[in-house]
């Protein structure tokens, strides 16, 4: 391994990869997170990236009723895998989710992110709920499609 000192300012964002299965695995139907509800009431925009993942400097609109839409009303996982944009949608050949958020507050007047989540993520099952609070300009969210075949949840707040 080889490392240099740097001796410019360098952007680095560390952040948690969290996953989570708010079902505990206990669920008699499924050990998988489809059936989670995710809503990101702010989320009508991703990150636009090319077959591998690298940000290419677009903006893509979240369209009501598509995969990306977790913004008009709460919806699962499952239903996400059903819509339009599923496809590629987490680079090639992968359906799935592994997608930046834009974190859109500013269009709803003043804000503070104290007060209001900027993603909810529920299970039916249990009742367990996620709220998270969070003052970054974006949000990424995972579906673990190529670790075989499981489907978990991964959420993790991003400053861009």
């Amino acid at each position: 391994m080889v490392s240099w000192a740097t001796t410019q300012a360098t952007p680095i964002m560390l952040s948690s990869h969290t996953y989570w299965n708010l079902d505990a695995f206990q669920n008699p139907e499924t050990n998988l997170a489809l059936n989670h509800t995710l809503y990101m009431p702010y989320g009508g925009t991703r990150i636009g990236v090319d077959s591998i993942l690298i940000p290419n400097g677009t903006i893509l609109p979240n369209q009501q009723g598509t995969a990306n839409d977790f913004w008009s009303a709460p919806k699962t996982f499952g239903e996400g895998f059903q819509q339009d944009g599923i496809a590629g949608n987490c680079g090639a050949g992968c359906n799935g989710y592994d997608t930046c958020y834009i974190t859109e507050r500013e269009g709803y007047g003043p804000y503070n992110w104290r007060q209001a989540p900027v993603v909810t993520l529920a299970s039916a099952f249990t009742g367990i709920q996620i709220d998270v609070y969070t003052d970054q300009d974006a949000f990424q969210i995972y579906s673990c499609n190529q670790q075989n075949g499981e489907f978990l949840t991964s959420l993790n707040e991003t400053d861009i």
